[in-house]
């Protein structure tokens, strides 16, 4: 092999970031910070970019969830993940807070469009923002280089209301409202909830109300059931379940908490004269039969008094809630004590 024509030279293939960093330099010109190495690292790096218009605003842009350092195509579409924050008084000197966030946020990855994250804090000092929905960048276009295709994943930054509120509905339909307010999909750290502004309250609660919630499971670091009716739960599955009692088992739909050790069914059934609780054992992996290990789990049939009951005695607070229309004992327990 030539490997000065090859390796090194002229006939050498371009790597993902060099396709990378040439698309966005076509729209967003040289970037002005850089977190983090580009080249020969598989660490995520963070490309800072100053951009005039429609606003003054900078960019941030990771560099290395997609396959940056290799040169072999691949399958599928890629995905590299943005935020935006309006320029301060010097361009050259951009917040350091919005790349610290992305690098944390890579970690999560895949992340996509529809996606939430609740940060559980403010997101620098002085935020009312504490968590992220996600949506397609609205102007970076997918690149189309010899190494795949790369989308771009926007981070839209939240308050705690806006992300229930979201979670309630369709996350994916509520920051699609916010980049109608704002179409760079700005995050604002200061700003307040755009739930106080009546217009926007208004067709956001009338579209919940129509449509009720999308989010149909969730994951939680802990759960547990066992064949008495008993679940142990955390907090913030609570809180998911307390949403699908209001926003899903109305409208007839069903809901489940999953976790590794266990998981739970919840089905709404307004027909049945009374709730039931069906304890499945654990399956133990079998590759011989074919046999898919599966956990302990539970499937709960709510009568309609059930549902009603599940909103009226359970609370995100840890305690224990017992329900004397279904066979059901909650523990809620909070994970960081």
């Amino acid at each position: 092999m030539d490997l000065r024509g090859g390796l090194f030279g002229k006939n050498r293939r371009r790597t993902g970031g060099e396709h990378l960093r040439e698309h966005l330099a076509a729209y967003c010109g040289a970037p002005v910070a850089v977190h983090g190495e580009l080249d020969f690292t598989e660490k995520v790096a963070v490309l800072v970019y100053h951009c005039p218009a429609p606003v003054p605003h900078f960019l941030y842009v990771t560099h290395g969830i997609s396959r940056t350092s290799s040169s072999l195509p691949v399958a599928g579409t890629q995905t590299e993940l943005t935020v935006r924050v309006p320029a301060t008084a010097d361009p050259g000197t951009p917040p350091t807070w919005p790349a610290e966030r992305l690098r944390a946020l890579a970690a999560l990855s895949p992340i996509e469009p529809g996606h939430y994250v609740n940060l559980h804090e403010p997101m620098c000092e002085d935020a009312q923002l504490t968590g992220f929905l996600f949506a397609a960048d609205p102007r970076l276009p997918v690149i189309d280089a010899p190494t795949g295709h790369v989308a771009f994943t926007t981070a839209v930054g939240v308050t705690a209301d806006e992300l229930d509120a979201a979670l309630s509905w369709d996350p994916a339909k509520f920051v699609d409202k916010l980049l109608h307010v704002d179409p760079l999909g700005r995050t604002v750290p200061q700003r307040q909830s755009m739930l106080l502004d009546e217009s926007f309250h208004t067709h956001f609660t009338t579209q919940r109300a129509t449509e009720g919630s999308r989010i149909s499971a969730v994951s939680s670091s802990y759960f547990d059931v066992d064949p008495s009716g008993r679940i142990d739960m955390t907090t913030h599955a609570a809180a998911h379940l307390l949403r699908a009692a209001r926003w899903r088992f109305s409208y007839g739909r069903d809901f489940a908490v999953m976790s590794d050790d266990a998981w739970a069914r919840f089905i709404p059934d307004p027909s049945a004269a009374h709730s039931t609780v069906e304890y499945h054992p654990a399956v133990p992996a079998n590759r011989r039969r074919r046999i898919v290990a599966e956990p302990p789990h539970l499937t709960v049939t709510l009568a309609e008094k059930a549902c009603h009951e599940i909103l009226a005695v359970l609370d995100t607070a840890p305690g224990a809630y017992r329900l004397t229309t279904a066979p059901l004992d909650f523990h809620v327990i909070d994970p960081t004590r």
